[in-house]
C-alpha cells in the first residue's frame, strides 16, 4: 500500500500544480473563436484569439466586448474619459454607433492563431511552393 502512494503522490503533486496554473491562467485569459467577418483582413471566421482579461484597452487595440446578447471584437478608435470605447469593425465603413461602457469590456486582444485565414487560403487552392529534391540527400 505504501508503495502504491509513493507512486500516486507525486503525480497528484504534479496534476494540482497543472491545475492551480491553469485556473490562474482562464482567470486572466479567454480563448475565443472568431465567427463573423466584421475585423477583416485582420481578423476572419476560424481565427482563435487570445484575450487578456484586465487589460485596459488604448486606441488601436482591439476587444472583446458585449453587445446586447453576444460578443463582439472591434478596434478601438478612442477612449473616453469615463473609460468607454468607441469601436469600429475593420471591415465596416463606420464606427459603431454608440460607446461601449467600461463594464461591457471583456478585455483586449493579446494574441491570433490565423486558422482561419489559413482555411481560406485552402479553400481557394493556393499552392504553396515546396523544395526540390537536394542531389545530396541520403533520402529520395
Amino acid at each position: 500500500m505504501k508503495r502504491r502512494l509513493r507512486a500516486i503522490v507525486p503525480a497528484l503533486v504534479v496534476y494540482a500544480v497543472l491545475l492551480g496554473v491553469g485556473l490562474g491562467l482562464s482567470a486572466r485569459f479567454a480563448v475565443v473563436r472568431v465567427s463573423g467577418g466584421s475585423m477583416a483582413p485582420t481578423l476572419h471566421p476560424g481565427d482563435v484569439v487570445v484575450v487578456a482579461r484586465k487589460d485596459r484597452p488604448i486606441a488601436g487595440d482591439v476587444v472583446l466586448m458585449h453587445a446586447g446578447e453576444s460578443l463582439v471584437l472591434h478596434r478601438v478608435m478612442r477612449v473616453d474619459a469615463d473609460g468607454s470605447v468607441h469601436t469600429k469593425g475593420d471591415a465596416n465603413p463606420i464606427e459603431d454607433f454608440s460607446a461601449t461602457d467600461a463594464d461591457d469590456l471583456r478585455g483586449r486582444v493579446c494574441a491570433v492563431v490565423e486558422l482561419g485565414a489559413l482555411l481560406e487560403r485552402w479553400r481557394r487552392h493556393d499552392t504553396y511552393a515546396t523544395l526540390p529534391a537536394q542531389t545530396h540527400s541520403t533520402r529520395r
